[in-house]
């Protein structure tokens, strides 16, 4: 059974969240001392155009929070997840994810 929708090639193309995690990219790793802070995803090593940036947050040594932004294929944010990291102990239990 043929569909009437867009094609393969089409739907590749589309600028989102699902096919934007695939692309070809450089990541920029910025530390506070020993302590990695963020992560910006660009488009190439010149950093033409940025495609997210994560900001990470400690409680102790352990990372409990992360806010990732996601922009589309103008440079425009799409997206924020905000992640937090939950611990018993050393033991990461789970990853509540909240999209705004």
């Amino acid at each position: 059974m043929a569909g009437s929708g867009i094609t393969e090639g089409q739907h590749e193309t589309l600028d989102t969240l699902t096919h934007k995690i695939t692309e070809s990219s450089f990541a920029e790793l910025l530390y506070t001392g020993k302590v990695l802070d963020s992560v910006i995803v660009w488009t190439d090593v010149g950093k033409t155009l940025k495609i997210r940036e994560s900001a990470l947050t400690y409680t102790g040594k352990n990372l409990t929070g992360v806010i990732a932004k996601q922009y589309d294929g103008g440079g425009s944010l799409l997206v924020t997840l905000t992640k937090t990291l939950a611990y018993t102990g050393k033991t990461l239990d789970s990853v509540t994810v909240v999209r705004t």
